[in-house]
């Protein structure tokens, strides 16, 4: 393997164009749109020559396909990040904004595009598909080390981020945001009240959650009593 004058093999020269082109491809999807993304300018933005693009990519089809993969780990990277973030302790509230940021950025907005093009793309709908479901559980996992073991609510979590995010992309006035924060403080106070009636003792059980980790033993004792007292009267009853 033959090194170039700058240092690289031409294995590490075609790796490092072909990572430009896909970093390239994403910031394309992110401020122009799927429709809008060109291999012209995805050439231009990598700073790479037509032709390096074509030995790599000969179509848009190909990049956006290639794209896909390298979009889903930096997703799932901003999503660790944020949720390595979230304080010791922290509470099933604390938890869902540091995650909800991770559903509204220009990332998430390139994700969105695609979802939107593979709807009518079969060969898109076919390589992204699994993509989104392996993100889509590794997501549910991180919601039920941080949020809830519950693994109906921790779906419900991913669900409910993932629809926010996607009315974030439309609405950007004060009194939009207003609304889609309260909106989100409103869903966390569900959320604690449901993971205080089921008695989840995962993760969620943080201060701010006020979900007790354990089972009331005087209330417990009083029930069993209460319960071996009436099987005893039942059993002794009068015959009819």
């Amino acid at each position: 393997m033959t090194a170039t004058v700058t240092g690289m093999t031409q294995v590490e020269r075609s790796a490092r164009t072909r990572q430009a082109l896909l970093e390239a491809t994403i910031a394309c999807l992110m401020e122009k749109g799927y429709a809008a993304t060109s291999t012209t300018e995805i050439a231009q933005r990598a700073g790479v020559s037509r032709g390096a693009q074509l030995h790599h990519f000969g179509a848009k089809h190909e990049l956006v396909v290639a794209a896909v993969d390298h979009l889903s780990a930096r997703r799932l990277a901003q999503v660790q990040n944020a949720a390595a973030a979230i304080p010791a302790g922290a509470g099933p509230r604390t938890a869902i904004a540091g995650l909800a940021t991770t559903f509204s950025n220009p990332l998430y907005a390139a994700t969105v595009e695609l979802w939107i093009a593979a709807r009518t793309d079969p060969q898109l709908r076919e390589v992204l598909l699994p993509v989104e479901s392996r993100l889509l559980a590794d997501l549910t996992d991180i919601c039920r080390r941080h949020i809830t073991s519950d693994p109906t609510l921790a779906v419900m979590t991913v669900e409910f981020l993932l629809g926010r995010g996607i009315a974030g992309l439309l609405l950007d006035s004060p009194l939009d945001e207003r609304i889609r924060q309260d909106t989100l403080t409103a869903f966390a106070d569900m959320l604690v009240a449901r993971i205080e009636t089921i008695g989840d003792c995962g993760p969620a059980d943080r201060p701010d959650s006020q979900v007790s980790q354990e089972p009331d033993q005087n209330h417990t004792e009083h029930q069993n009593d209460t319960e071996h007292q009436n099987h005893t009267e039942q059993g002794n009853g009068d015959p009819q």
